[in-house]
């Protein structure tokens, strides 16, 4: 697909449950529907030269095994369920100046999470009935926290900040 420069826009299912591994995305894409690309084998998701990506909708890279995703600087909204069940250790949202809002749910299932780093002000949705849930878990200490930018990590069943060194927001 990185070779379609006319593709601006992946419809809802269009590949979901197609058994890829990797993806590469062109410049141009705007939208990632619903379950686009659910239910994959996807490891490695790199959209941060999509600059024309502003909301990556729900379920649009749930169930795959991803590890690292690189985001696009301009992304404001990741929708709920986007990266629901996958294999995610660590999110960098330093570099999504644009970023508003984080839906209910957008990366729960991810047992492996373990470190974040986001600027602050950003609206997290967390869903009380999941408490138990690694990123509910951080999405409701990053609220009760003031929604401070910083260096998160989960160590011992709970989540803690760290300051950023260097970094204006």
């Amino acid at each position: 697909m990185s070779k379609n420069t006319n593709l601006t826009n992946i419809g809802k299912y269009a590949f979901a449950t197609c058994n890829i591994k990797e993806l590469k995305l062109q410049l141009g894409i705007e939208t990632i529907s619903c379950y686009a690309f659910e239910k994959n084998k996807i490891q490695q998701l790199d959209l941060s030269k999509c600059y024309k990506l502003k909301n990556i909708e729900n379920f649009s890279f749930g169930s795959n095994l991803l590890v690292d995703i690189k985001f696009p600087n301009e992304i404001e909204c990741i929708s709920e369920n986007a990266f629901f069940y996958n294999n995610i250790e660590y999110l960098n949202f330093l570099n999504c100046k644009f970023l508003q809002k984080i839906k209910r749910n957008a990366f729960s299932e991810n047992y492996l999470l373990k470190e974040i780093k986001i600027l602050k002000n950003i609206e997290l949705e967390y869903d009380d009935m999941y408490t138990n849930d690694v990123w509910n878990k951080f999405a409701k200490y990053y609220n009760d926290n003031k929604k401070c930018g910083g260096h998160y990590k989960y160590k011992d069943n709970k989540w803690q900040c760290y300051p950023l060194e260097e970094i204006n927001y």
